[in-house]
């Protein structure tokens, strides 16, 4: 029986990473431990791991659902984390902000270049 899943995201430099996660996104440190460090988003957890593969997947490694992606995006731009922004023929942001199918989102890149999904949809 399968009972979880949790995303696990590299770090070039683990130091960097704890301060983006736990200072800039607000987000609680789980535990650290010798393989990373675990955060809190809700219920769920997830890893960040040292690696030199940080940064290189050009696609979207991981999602954070929130209530309000607008009020998110406000936050985190006074956090100082840059929001993506697509010019795409069928993937394009006004302000930072999509409307998908599911509701609104955004994209960052936490500070290895990982390309985090901001979304107020449901992962269900």
């Amino acid at each position: 029986m399968l009972i979880s899943a949790h995303a696990s995201l590299p770090a070039a430099d683990i130091g960097r990473a704890r301060k983006f996660y736990a200072d800039q996104l607000g987000l609680e440190i789980v535990d650290e431990r010798e393989d990373g460090i675990r955060f809190a988003v809700g219920d769920t957890t997830f890893l960040v791991y040292e690696s030199s593969f940080a940064g290189t997947n050009e696609a979207t490694a991981a999602a954070i659902i929130v209530d309000d992606v607008r009020a998110e995006v406000a936050r985190l731009r006074e956090a100082g984390v840059e929001i993506l922004e697509y010019d795409m023929p069928d993937f394009r942001t006004e302000d930072g902000i999509i409307e998908m199918p599911d509701g609104p989102g955004a994209f960052i890149k936490d500070s290895e270049g990982n390309i985090i999904a901001i979304g107020e949809y449901s992962m269900e």
